[in-house]
């Protein structure tokens, strides 16, 4: 049991190397001693993985540049503190001598199916016998844990050396890089969304440490805390920016919006309950086409297929004219003679009604299977919205709620409908903003936005902020990405959040974000190979909910930092 009120600074040891001689424990014990007088070691067992910590009332990580191959960290995670309070549930009260190394004793007991889970002991600077010192080692006997003594009887270093070289038995944790320091002079609040060593334990990082009305960008992996990141991310920004801005979310996995606290009262379009025109219709018929087209061409091979080409954009183009786009109104224009003539009645623009006219009724005829068909199919596939019982308009929910979500549930409506909403979606939101129909700023959050990628995204980023327009992308895998638009989320994107990611992932991060690696940790500093690697290395090492963070504050860049999402109740 871990005694707080006499060791409250808690340290993981991890190694520069995988032999640790006894020489090097006594050289390590002897600094220890020069700044603290009691320490206590503990050293946990999980499968092969050991793990080696010390308990101690004065701070020991700033001798770490003294400790060599050992460094200090007060990095671990909630299950590994939890490991270190794990308590007995019954005592054998005689004990027993060993002379065998640890690490020899702890492989031994997992071969007996009696795993050695636990073991820890005391030092005192001013015990003479502080090198035979009494161990407690802690078994997990099936459904109880047992503790017994254990009298070393040979030197203390000589017990925990070890060399596991070419041991496929157990392992250690190896030395981290870590960031070089730099002084960071964030507003922070009592409410925020991640804690940083720097900050006083009652601030945090919020929304209002950084410049977030500029584009973002959060990756990690499935597990990693990036939807409990966007969450908290959200919510703070209702919570303090709400009446100024307002937030969207495209929430391709439908999950997403079920985090959100329920006091942030939200309208929810998920095409199932509520539906809303995919498209909008202004006045800008050249851009709505433009951009329309983009879209479909995510779906339908129209680059290759001049006629099916033809007909979508005479067809878009029609519609936008006269203010009447809609999935609706695009099929029945396309396969309603009828209607067709009705709708044609309204154009003025020469060149639709001369297509309508003559050409389209040839290519109905003789090219419908490749020209006519594709799209109607693709339509018909977005038929279910018209079964939501109830229409909103998008432009009137984004003017009247602080948030705006879309829950488009890629698992029950395929990648190409999914795609093809979640793309017209940002598409109308865009447009709206770029007409001045919003009468605030607004943040649209893009959860895996991979899933939606249109080749007009590269003008979204590049656009959208003249319009009040800010995009929060999130991402699991960056290479879902198009190269073309992920070329263009680094030029255009300003505040990252890097979770644990795949290390192809890490090593694109690194590359764009030039980490500063403190110089402890390199061999050759002015080798940008090893800035890259040990970079790359930092991002595929973290912890659940650790995450590296480059924003920029006050209109200044600030160097990458390593935090931690808060903890909510």
């Amino acid at each position: 049991m871990i005694n707080k009120r006499a060791y409250f600074m808690l340290y993981k040891i991890t190694f520069f190397k995988t032999t640790i001689s006894a020489a090097d424990w006594d050289q390590f014990l002897f600094t220890l001693f020069s700044v603290t007088n009691r320490v206590n070691y503990i050293i946990t067992t999980q499968g092969q993985k050991l793990e080696y910590y010390i308990f101690s009332s004065k701070k020991l990580d700033v001798i770490n540049s003294r400790l060599f191959p050992f460094y200090l960290t007060d990095e671990y995670t909630e299950y590994e503190y939890h490991q270190l309070c794990q308590r007995k549930t019954s005592t054998s009260f005689v004990a027993n001598i060993t002379r065998k190394q640890l690490i020899k004793s702890i492989e031994q007991k997992r071969l007996d199916s009696k795993p050695l889970i636990k073991v820890s002991f005391s030092l005192s600077k001013y015990n003479l016998f502080r090198n035979l010192p009494l161990v407690h080692y802690l078994y997990n006997y099936g459904n109880k844990f047992v503790e017994k003594k254990v009298i070393v009887l040979c030197p203390l270093s000589q017990f925990l050396a070890f060399d596991l070289s070419n041991s496929i038995n157990s392992e250690i944790t190896r030395v981290k890089p870590v960031l070089a320091t730099n002084k960071i002079n964030f507003v922070t609040n009592t409410q925020g969304i991640l804690t940083l060593k720097q900050l006083e334990s009652n601030q945090q990082f919020a929304i209002s440490s950084f410049d977030f009305q500029r584009h973002g960008l959060i990756v990690g992996q499935s597990g990693s805390g990036k939807s409990f990141l966007l969450k908290l991310m959200i919510e703070d920004i209702l919570r303090k920016k709400g009446t100024e801005y307002g937030v969207v979310l495209i929430d391709p996995h439908a999950n997403l919006s079920q985090l959100i606290d329920p006091k942030f009262h939200h309208s929810k379009i998920d095409f199932i309950q509520n539906k809303t025109n995919l498209f909008i219709n202004i006045g800008q018929p050249i851009l709505s086409t433009e951009l329309t087209l983009d879209l479909f061409s995510t779906v339908l091979d129209i680059r290759s297929n001049p006629n099916l080409m033809r007909v979508l954009k005479y067809a878009l183009n029609t519609l936008f004219g006269i203010n009447q786009m809609s999935v609706e109104n695009l099929k029945k224009l396309l396969t309603d003679s009828i209607f067709r003539k009705e709708m044609l009645k309204q154009v003025t623009d020469r060149n639709n009604l001369q297509f309508f006219e003559t050409e389209y009724q040839r290519l109905y005829t003789s090219e419908y299977a490749t020209a006519v068909l594709p799209i109607i199919n693709l339509l018909s596939e977005l038929d279910f919205i018209n079964n939501a019982p109830n229409t909103v308009e998008l432009e009137k929910q984004i003017n009247t709620q602080a948030l705006v979500s879309l829950p488009i549930n890629q698992a029950n409506l395929g990648t190409t409908v999914c795609r093809l909403v979640g793309g017209a979606i940002i598409q109308q939101i865009f447009t709206l903003m770029q007409s001045g129909k919003i009468a605030k700023k607004i943040i649209l959050v893009v959860d895996e936005f991979s899933v939606v990628q249109t080749p007009s995204l590269i003008h979204i980023l590049s656009e959208a902020r003249k319009f009040g327009l800010t995009v929060i992308f999130a991402q699991q895998y960056l290479m879902q990405v198009s190269g073309e638009l992920l070329q263009s989320v680094f030029a255009n994107v300003v505040n990252y959040f890097c979770f644990k990611m795949s290390r192809d992932d890490a090593e694109v991060i690194a590359r764009n974000l030039n980490f500063e690696i403190d110089e402890y940790f390199l061999k050759n500093k002015n080798d940008p190979r090893e800035m890259l690697e040990l970079g790359t290395k930092l991002l595929t090492d973290l912890n659940p909910r650790e995450v590296i963070v480059r924003v920029m504050a006050d209109s200044r860049y600030c160097s990458p930092f390593k935090a931690k999402t808060v903890t909510v109740s």
